[in-house]
């Protein structure tokens, strides 16, 4: 019936169009010539009408949302599922588990670089006619339908939320039909599943239709370090499966994989692969729908934090921005993040400035037990930071962290490049990801424990990294240079006084002596006398802009943000006037095919300063580098890294502080905030803030500030119940400030949020301003 009212409607629309003539003619052809025309007409009609058949009845009835995304044809740019542990892109050959790499790394070529386990548990259904797949965001699922004669199967792949060690592919196979039907289920044969440049495989053994193996990487990363050992198993995919009819068959794959890396499996390979067997056998035994209730909750609980705006457009950005973060990183697995996520081996997999600067900020308000972990990353690995020092000709004392680095936390940076030698910023970068959580948490236990000893050698390598200048002549007194280094515009190099270093380095100082005088630990003298008499350059022209550096040719191109720093986020005081000056000027050099970062600042100093024309057009910029329909992001507008994750922190800061005005103080956090363009709502839930966990909700004229929960005490110790404290609101317009017990809505205008002890209510320092 469909067929006919198809060929009926095609053969009328097409006929129609000949007009009155036309058919005249064709009236007056001969009989013998129209049979031919109407099997034509049949014939188009039929072709036409198969194809609407195919879309209109054939392909799920899905719509994209804020947190499906969905595709119904095959796109250049997949997503990846990943657990923080470990991530594949879908159906790609490669499996990645953080920590997991290969190569030494002193070596030119085939340095130490992310180890690629190959993937050979991904089934194919033969002959099978793929119609949709959505990545499911808030689930953590991605699920592609296909159909084959009657039978219509789902296959949904995901790394458990849970059991870090796990990747599920389920596939289900639903015959409508009144015959069985017959499917060949297969892998990709183009993948050797047992060879790799970045693996030597100690054993292979197959039992029971399951594949268990033993590899080791092919090189450590110094010459006399034991290897790293993984054993993994999973399903062997091929294999023919009859579906009767009426009826649903389930198949699912599995893989499964431990390190002997510390807090891993066993550190003895024969252990590690008898466990890993054990325990594959074990989850085996669970039900699929039991594994998957399992990992949905532990991404419900993620998603008790997040952010949310009524826009069409920014919505899934912004979620699936945040996705592609969470799912390379884990609060129980101590590891980093890189800029091509853990789903891909781009710049090595290796741990940059990225991390701390532009991913970090977002994690640390939202999600802190998994900041905690990102610095730690970085504590673990100082001895390597206090060899990299004494390197130098000057033998640098303290703590000068990598450019590049991986599993020891040596310089794994290329030594074809001159950033792993002078991009010394990233010492700052840490510094200043400590600060910004201290601030969050105010938690001096660890403060003193945990992150003193690393913060206490970054600002000692300060010290001693820069340069005493005497006055001369017409100047009035001495000021301290950093010579020879690399900044954020990677476009100089070897140049003088660096604004983003000498900034991010003043901020380290400041923070260093703040610290030690409150905790009353051991600091220098010189740090805040150096953090106030570092030189920034100025233009002599008019309008007067900060130089980028010493002897800056104006008008030379840059890289990325770089001066632009200065005002955020590192929050440098400086004249209205001339923050203005720099955001108009940079903004004419700064290279229109870099990385989206730099709008994402842009966005957010303008914002600050009340632009919201110009706050607005470097939004649009900060993601035009976001590609297909699972707004995967590449680093730049030619392209560069694949799901490059940097691009999404530096975007993802636009909503947390930009939009939301939300400013980092040592004893409160000030907002200031604003919609986005075309929207009416903007929400950022599950702000982490000294043990109170709270939704901020921005609407066209009041604010919401809602009460999740609160979880510690004076002591700084975690408790399920208020004891000692309450959150407190105070606002420009109140003499007092205002208890939020639950949810307290107020007039859309700039307001603090401040920690109140419960003995004295309504305490708010008198002297409290609004900076």
């Amino acid at each position: 019936t469909q067929s006919t009212w198809g060929v009926e409607l095609i053969g009328s629309v097409l006929f129609d169009m000949m007009g009155s003539e036309e058919q005249r003619k064709m009236r007056q052809r001969s009989r013998a010539k129209k049979p031919f025309f109407a099997m034509l007409f049949v014939a188009v009609g039929l072709v036409l009408c198969m194809a609407i058949y195919s879309v209109f009845h054939t392909r799920p009835r899905l719509q994209s949302t804020p947190n499906l995304l969905v595709a119904y044809d095959e796109s250049d740019h997949p997503p990846f599922v990943g657990n923080g542990y470990l991530a594949t892109i879908v159906e790609s050959d490669t499996i990645y588990i953080a920590g997991l790499y290969s190569g030494s790394g002193t070596a030119a070529d085939d340095a130490s670089h992310r180890a690629a386990i190959p993937s050979c548990f991904n089934p194919i259904v033969h002959n099978a006619k793929r119609s949709a797949c959505a990545l499911d965001i808030e689930k953590g699922t991605y699920t592609c339908f296909s159909e084959l004669k009657s039978v219509s199967i789902n296959q949904t792949i995901f790394a458990h939320r849970d059991n870090r060690h796990l990747l599920v592919h389920a596939v289900t196979m639903q015959n409508t039909g009144a015959t069985d039907v017959t499917l060949h289920i297969k892998r990709d044969e183009k993948i050797d599943c047992f060879s790799s440049d970045d693996l030597h495989f100690s054993s292979v053994s197959e039992e029971d239709g399951d594949i268990f193996v033993l590899a080791s990487n092919a090189e450590p990363e110094r010459e006399h370090d034991p290897y790293t050992w993984v054993a993994y198993a999973f399903t062997n995919v091929t294999q023919q499966v009859t579906v009767p009819s009426n009826t649903s068959v389930e198949l699912v794959f599995h893989f499964y994989a431990k390190t002997n890396l510390p807090n891993d499996g066993s550190p003895n390979k024969y252990r590690l692969m008898s466990d890993v067997k054990n325990e594959y056998r074990n989850l085996q035994q669970q039900k699929t729908s039991s594994l998957l209730a399992h990992h949905i909750a532990a991404w419900g609980a993620l998603w008790q934090s997040g952010i949310d705006i009524d826009h069409a457009v920014l919505a899934p950005v912004v979620n699936a921005s945040l996705y592609a973060i969470l799912s390379s990183v884990r609060s129980d697995w101590i590891w980093s993040l890189s800029p091509g996520s853990l789903s891909t081996s781009a710049y090595e997999g290796h741990v940059f400035w990225d991390c701390e600067t532009w991913m970090f900020p977002t994690v640390a308000v939202l999600y802190p037990d998994i900041a905690q972990t990102l610095l730690q990353y970085r504590f673990d690995r100082v001895d390597e930071a206090a060899k990299k020092a004494r390197s130098y000709k000057r033998r640098y004392k303290g703590y000068m962290f990598p450019w590049e680095s991986s599993v020891t936390g040596m310089e794994v940076g290329p030594v074809a490049f001159p950033s792993g030698a002078n991009e010394h910023h990233i010492s700052g970068d840490i510094a200043f990801a400590i600060k910004q959580l201290y601030y969050l948490t105010r938690n001096d236990k660890w403060m003193k424990e945990d992150a003193w000893d690393a913060l206490h050698g970054i600002c000692t390598f300060i010290e001693s990294r820069v340069t005493y200048v005497k006055a001369e002549a017409g100047q009035e007194d001495f000021y301290y240079s950093v010579i020879g280094v690399m900044g954020a515009d990677e476009f100089a190099d070897n140049v003088t006084n660096n604004a983003f270093t000498n900034g991010v380095f003043a901020t380290a100082l400041r923070f260093c002596s703040e610290v030690g005088s409150s905790l009353n630990l051991s600091i220098s003298a010189n740090w805040s006398i150096i953090a106030e008499r570092l030189r920034f350059p100025l233009s002599k022209t008019s309008p007067v802009v900060h130089l980028e550096y010493e002897n800056y040719k104006l008008y030379s191109k840059v890289k990325q943000a770089d001066v632009v720093l200065l005002g955020f986020p590192l929050e440098l005081p400086m004249d209205t006037q001339l923050r203005q000056n720099d955001l108009n000027f940079y903004s004419t050099v700064t290279d229109d095919n870099g990385p989206a970062m730099t709008f994402s600042m842009h966005a957010i100093s303008w914002l600050e300063l009340k632009d919201t024309a110009k706050a607005s057009a470097d939004l649009l910029k900060s993601y035009r580098t976001v590609q297909g329909p699972f707004h995967v992001w590449v680093e730049s507008l030619s392209g560069g890294a694949n799901q490059f994750i940097t691009g999404a922190g530096g975007f993802l800061q636009i909503f947390t502080f930009g939009y939301t005005g939300m400013r980092l103080r040592k004893d409160h956090l000030l907002f200031d905030p604003q919609l986005p363009p075309d929207s009416t709502r903007l929400s950022v839930r599950g702000i982490h803030y000294s043990g109170f966990t709270f939704d901020l909700i921005i609407h066209t004229s009041t604010v919401t500030v809602t009460l999740q929960q609160h979880h510690h005490n004076s002591n700084g110790e975690h408790s399920q119940q208020p004891i000692d404290f309450n959150l407190c609101i105070y606002m420009e317009s109140s003499n007092e400030p205002v208890v939020v017990r639950d949810s307290i809505t107020i007039p859309r205008s700039a307001f603090l949020i401040k920690i109140c002890s419960k003995n004295s209510t309504y305490y708010v320092e008198k002297e409290l301003k609004m900076e």
